[in-house]
């Protein structure tokens, strides 16, 4: 009796919370550039600024948010000789990097997030059913011209196909390191920048080791 009455409470409970809590609306566009799939939509709360300057019916926005995605994939694995996230171990069948962009208030109200699992990707007419996925969220209000959130979260991606160590002081303290590769210098929350000194000042080090994964 008392597994049912518990069994019943979590129900009533779920059944109280709003579907927009529940669920994420969809976003039923998508662009794809090389292993990068980025998904958007037009129209609600996450709508992305319809600014379209070269015509190819493809916003502006979402394209310079792909376009830094590729780039960092290039950067950092093909460059710089990073662990590949598509050669890891961890997901040995990795097909592609969906790139999913939300209003900030979908993501918890930060600029961006990775996550460490990969998944069945979405289908879209251009994949297969087989296709797997790892996935980062990015906040429609990040311009990726001015703003390097999608290479930060794209390294987070590199980080978890290489360790399951999940410590926030190695995974931003690395990442924010990233940062550099494609943005100008004293980029990201902390301010730091190459030529700055070192060590660096004492509220800055408590600032990066605060920060959460």
């Amino acid at each position: 009796m008392r597994r049912i009455t518990i069994v019943a409470a979590i129900a009533s409970a779920l059944l109280s919370i709003p579907n927009s809590a529940l669920a994420k609306p969809p976003l039923p566009e998508h662009v794809i550039l090389g292993p990068i799939r980025v998904f958007y939509t037009v129209e609600g709360a996450s709508a992305v600024p319809l600014t379209d300057v070269d015509a190819n019916s493809v916003p502006d926005h979402v394209e310079d948010v792909a376009k830094q995605v590729w780039a960092a994939h290039q950067l950092f694995c093909g460059v710089l000789d990073f662990p590949d996230p598509f050669k890891s171990e961890r997901d040995p069948n990795l097909t592609c990097v969906e790139v999913r962009i939300w209003d900030r208030n979908e993501i918890g109200g930060g600029n961006g997030v990775a996550f460490e699992s990969a998944q069945r990707a979405r289908e879209i007419p251009e994949g297969t059913r087989e296709d797997r996925a790892i996935v980062m969220s990015i906040g429609k209000h990040v311009d990726a011209r001015k703003n390097v959130t999608p290479a930060h979260e794209f390294f987070h991606m590199i980080q978890y196909g290489t360790t399951y160590f999940k410590n926030s002081w190695y995974l931003e303290g690395m990442a924010r390191w990233s940062e550099h590769g494609l943005g100008g210098d004293g980029v990201g929350e902390t301010k730091y920048g190459p030529r700055d000194r070192w060590p660096q000042r004492a509220e800055l080090l408590a600032l990066l080791f605060n920060m959460l994964p």
